[in-house]
């Protein structure tokens, strides 16, 4: 079965999207909620006393999109001592509320509102565990041509990623065990939905986002599953303190992976990367950008949760699905033949792993 980006001046008609324009409702609701179809907004933040926060709500949990719409929300703090606070919610779907025309997602008492440059998210800390943000963005919104990856002869399915704040100075406050923290730091927020389970859909993908000198690094690095051919969407882009964009990728065949160092993840039995580099190259740019773990934020197995008839599906497709989040060092060095950038700083990437090996397919 085939997959490719929606790219073309048909695929932008169809979906309502101007070229290179993102607009207001964009961030609003785009999927239908009916059974098969998934949606998210998605914040995270790295504060400046070294605090990690992630907050994310969804129309329905991505591991069971088979259900109606059941609200649900989750947070993750991960204080600077490493110790880490987690807390999930769900709803019924009459406690849910979703705006087509701009981001205001309401489920329960929680909240996810904003228009592009500014947001407030707020997860009630219902049993100890909360958080208050309002987030500014420095940055530009950016989609990779309409956002859409097809899969499937007619395109019959889909998932979908616009990036909505690459880069956003964050205020507010952290909840933890009846403790609130004031916090300020620099954030991020993106906006996901589709009609196809992310397990079945890739190989693997590492996602990576981070603040150098005041500009934005992004990767999205997709493969996709062996039925699909391990077709590849390494997605990548740099913006200035300003927004402007200075490098944009998404094509494979401007990119080189290489893994310097690789170690056996104990709770899946997996080889991860631990220390790895980019190299994009495009008409007279070229971007270098290394990435070194420091140390692991969160495992999770998705396979050791199934029952046994879906262990036995997803081994005949050859899959064990599985997610990491890390800490890590990334220093990019970038130029263009007039723009020079050199740094390095911290950052928060993740792999969402669901083959049983990654190595082979991103060299």
């Amino acid at each position: 079965m085939r997959t490719r980006l929606f790219h073309t001046e048909e695929d932008y008609k169809k979906l309502g999207l101007k070229r290179d324009v993102t607009e207001l409702w964009e961030d609003g609701r785009r999927n239908t909620g009916k059974p098969g179809t998934w949606e998210l907004w998605y914040f995270d933040a790295i504060m400046d006393d070294g605090t990690k926060l992630g907050m994310i709500f969804y129309d329905k949990h991505v591991g069971n999109i088979e259900r109606d719409v059941t609200p649900c929300c989750s947070i993750n703090i991960t204080l600077p001592d490493g110790s880490l606070y987690t807390d999930q919610f769900e709803y019924s779907a009459e406690e849910g509320k979703y705006d087509n025309d701009r981001c205001n997602v309401v489920i329960g008492p929680h909240s996810f509102v904003g228009d592009l440059k500014n947001y407030e998210i707020e997860i009630k800390p219902i049993h100890g565990i909360g958080a208050k943000i309002k987030m500014e963005s420095l940055s530009s919104p950016w989609r990779a041509e309409t956002s859409h990856i097809g899969f499937g002869e007619h395109d019959e399915n889909f998932m979908a990623w616009f990036c909505v704040v690459p880069r956003g100075k964050v205020e507010g406050e952290i909840m933890v065990n009846g403790k609130t923290i004031p916090v300020s730091g620099f954030g991020y927020h993106d906006h996901q939905w589709g009609n196809l389970h992310v397990m079945l859909t890739n190989n693997h993908w590492i996602w990576i986002r981070q603040s150098v000198n005041d500009h934005v690094v992004l990767v999205y690095d997709f493969v996709a599953a062996k039925n699909y051919g391990y077709e590849r969407y390494p997605l990548f882009f740099i913006q200035d303190g300003k927004g402007n964009l200075l490098f944009q990728n998404t094509s494979s065949e401007n990119v080189k992976m290489e893994i310097l160092e690789e170690y056996d993840q104990k709770d899946t039995g997996k080889t991860c990367p631990k220390k790895f580099r980019y190299t994009f190259e495009k008409e007279g740019k070229k971007a270098v950008y290394t990435i070194t773990n420091l140390r692991e934020i969160e495992v999770i197995d998705n396979y050791k949760t199934l029952d046994s008839q879906s262990k036995k599906f997803f081994d005949g497709l050859g899959l064990k699905p599985s997610y990491v989040r890390w800490e890590a060092i990334g220093e990019l060095e970038f130029h263009d033949g007039n723009t020079w950038v050199n740094g390095k700083s911290n950052l928060i990437y993740e792999m969402m792993y669901n083959a049983t090996e990654y190595r082979k397919f991103v060299e």
